[in-house]
């Protein structure tokens, strides 16, 4: 870590000083990317990799699989699934790879004070597995986060090649989720045409449509030889808008604009965003114009694109978190060039009210997952169902969470999960009940805590870092509560509500295993997957 020999402020003993501080802050952000091994699957997570498993057995994602993301996602979690299984552990090997490539060019910008610059990637790296910011649950906005800062370092440099990079990253994460094109393009093409007049700026541009294209030629030749385009089609551009109209999501408002300083208060980054703003006037101030331009255009994008998707989910502003902290810390840019500490510091200021969430909660995910080795709910009822449950038997899962499957190394599902089968076309939605009844599946799980006997605690929640259900002893519970017991027949009569129940109900599944909070039915019919076919 040399490169501090100019600065007095980090001679002698401040200079060992501001290497000790920027390895406690490494150990931290390690620290959050070991834990996303041992977290648990959250329910988006479980799905793709569900899908992804789902690619390394068929090269086919849109026939086998339905979702509003891209093939992309699963080129990068194929190699760890397929090394790891589907498990949180390959899905956090892919993740960490895109966050340490996000934290290299970090460093990267700022390598001229080389603790400043480690020390930064650090703040953003533990800002970014904040529970707030869904942090280590291998979301598409975390690859985002690379695709952006692979497509800044490529404009920052001002090379031809830069031109290229930057269109190939705006078609990675078009192709991994649509909305992720924006802010690499808008990057590339603010690094054509800063700095550059008439045919050069052409060139440029010329060269950033190479890049996307060549990205988007060797995709979309994937999908023509292996998959089915016109899938592609359906489930990456007009299903997401079918989506949207079915949950009561439709066009831009001012709810979208509000929704962005919402998201930034609800994650506690408010105060970093103003922050970032102010370090790049300040940076633009100092004489260090091109990165602030850069670093604003990524900013200015990044809120557009929250904007535009009006989600009320925090992961939608994970990758706006790269920009605020790279932005904050410019108010260290001294007269010379050099970073300070200064720009640290007040990084950390703005940060502390991300810190006094993450850094407890990650504590406390440490102590229940990692030394008391605790479950989740539906870790749980897995454990529960394995003495029961026979290799190559089909599961329908009536939520949103879909990691029995992989725990249980269950079969794939019908392509249209039933969680969304309410907002696909009515021919869609056809086909699968056909499909349902000709061929039910051997069991059903659902969630029915409130006619549940068995009692239980939850300690955390699924979109945090800690997770964890707890049976309690007899001791603790005064009196066992009346409800569905083990061995009884599935309740049809929320028909209305109740898929399984709607489409299944001439057959008989019974309660095999129950945590309270999640049951597990199995079809008891000679152990056939038809009673109508055994009968013929």
């Amino acid at each position: 870590m040399d490169a501090l020999g100019g600065d007095p402020v980090t001679r002698g003993p401040l200079r060992y000083a501001a290497v000790a501080v920027a390895l406690f802050l490494v150990v931290l952000a390690l620290w959050m990317l070991a834990l996303s091994v041992v977290v648990h699957i959250t329910p988006d997570a479980s799905i793709y990799l569900l899908h992804a498993r789902t690619f390394t057995e068929t090269l086919n994602r849109f026939t086998f699989s339905h979702d509003s993301k891209g093939i992309m996602l699963m080129f990068l979690l194929a190699l760890p699934v397929k090394l790891l299984g589907a498990t949180m552990a390959a899905g956090a090997l892919a993740q960490a790879v895109a966050y340490l490539a996000g934290a290299a060019v970090i460093v990267w910008l700022l390598r001229r004070q080389m603790t400043v610059a480690v020390s930064v990637a650090a703040l953003w790296m533990i800002a970014a597995f904040s529970p707030l910011m869904w942090g280590g649950r291998v979301r598409p906005e975390d690859f985002g986060v690379a695709f952006t800062m692979l497509a800044l370092l490529g404009a920052y440099r001002g090379a031809r090649w830069g031109a290229v990079l930057c269109g190939a990253m705006a078609a990675m994460g078009l192709f991994t989720k649509t909305s992720l094109v924006l802010s690499p393009l808008v990057v590339g093409v603010v690094g054509c045409l800063a700095g550059h007049r008439g045919r050069e700026r052409a060139v440029r541009l010329v060269l950033l449509a190479a890049g996307f294209a060549t990205v988007a030629v060797v995709v979309l030749g994937w999908i023509v030889l292996l998959d089915d385009v016109g899938q592609w089609f359906r489930q990456a551009l007009q299903w997401p808008v079918e989506y949207k109209r079915a949950v009561g999501k439709t066009g831009l408002s001012w709810l979208n604009f509000s929704n962005l300083f919402a998201l930034l208060h609800a994650g506690r980054l408010q105060w970093l965003f103003v922050g970032s703003v102010a370090g790049l006037c300040y940076a633009w101030r100092r004489g260090a114009g091109r990165l602030a331009l850069f670093v604003a255009a990524l900013l200015v994008a990044e809120c557009v694109r929250v904007v535009i998707e009006g989600e009320p989910w925090h992961y939608v502003v994970a990758v706006m978190a790269v920009p605020m902290v790279v932005g904050t810390s410019l108010f260290g840019l001294g007269r010379d060039g050099r970073m300070n500490w200064c720009g640290v510091g007040v990084v950390v200021i703005l940060l502390s009210p991300v810190f006094v969430v993450a850094l407890p909660d990650a504590a406390r995910a440490t102590r229940l997952r990692l030394v008391q080795d605790g479950m989740t709910p539906l870790e749980a009822l897995a454990e529960s169902m394995a003495p029961h449950y026979r290799p190559g038997e089909q599961i329908m899962v009536g939520g949103q969470d879909y990691q029995v499957l992989l725990h249980l190394n269950a079969p794939r599902p019908y392509p249209i999960l039933p969680l969304h089968l309410h907002a696909v076309s009515e021919d869609e939605q056809a086909a699968a009940e056909q499909h349902f009844r000709a061929t039910p599946p051997e069991w059903i799980i659902d969630s029915r805590p409130l006619t549940s006997p068995v009692p239980f605690r939850l300690v955390g929640h699924p979109d945090q870092l800690t997770y964890v259900y707890i049976s309690p002893d007899e001791s603790e519970v005064e009196k066992p509560r009346d409800g569905i017991r083990i061995g009884a027949r599935y309740p049809t009569r929320r028909l209305a509500t109740d898929l399984p129940g709607k489409l299944l109900r001439e057959y008989p599944y019974h309660l095999v295993a129950d945590t309270g909070l999640h049951q597990a039915w199995r079809l008891t019919v000679g152990g056939v997957r038809n009673p109508q076919q055994s009968q013929n």
